[in-house]
């Protein structure tokens, strides 16, 4: 090989190095995606079901480490509800925030039309209801909308 082949084929490798290695003092790349496709449909159904389950109890902790092991933040029960329906059905504020954080559908309704905020609201949860209502504002405001549910 000659020394410009050569010089080339180094420049290769250490462009391809620094897209796959970590750059010293950074965390190596994080292998949730792999994670998340290994999982069969059963695996998924229970991480499921249980992320449900977590979302009802208000137990947040529980309900981020499932979403850790590849749970679907927006799946649904046999009933059409997601995990942020039952955390604002039962008012757990925290609990809906952390799902929200996590990217679960504030717009998300039930087969009947009702939304997570519709339901907080009609169980008496104030403060879940507007911090849904809230986690919705940008879009509204987008659209021209006052702040204010009066106006």
């Amino acid at each position: 090989m000659n020394e410009t082949k050569r010089q080339g084929a180094k420049t290769i490798l250490t462009k391809l190095r620094s897209l796959i290695l970590p750059k010293k003092g950074t965390a190596p790349p994080i292998a949730e995606p792999i994670q998340r496709l290994q999982l069969s449909p059963e695996q998924q159904k229970r991480l499921n079901a249980e992320l449900l389950s977590a979302a009802a109890n208000g137990d947040t902790q529980k309900a981020k480490e499932l979403l850790d092991k590849g749970a679907d933040v927006n799946a649904k029960s046999d009933d059409g509800l997601a995990a942020l329906v039952y955390a604002a059905w039962y008012g757990h504020t925290d609990t809906a925030d952390m799902l929200i954080r996590n990217k679960a559908n504030v717009d998300a309704r039930d087969t009947f039309g009702i939304s997570a905020q519709m339901f907080a609201a009609a169980r008496g949860h104030a403060e879940t209801a507007d911090m849904l209502r809230r986690q919705k504002w940008p879009y509204y405001a987008g659209a021209g909308c006052a702040s204010s549910l009066k106006s």
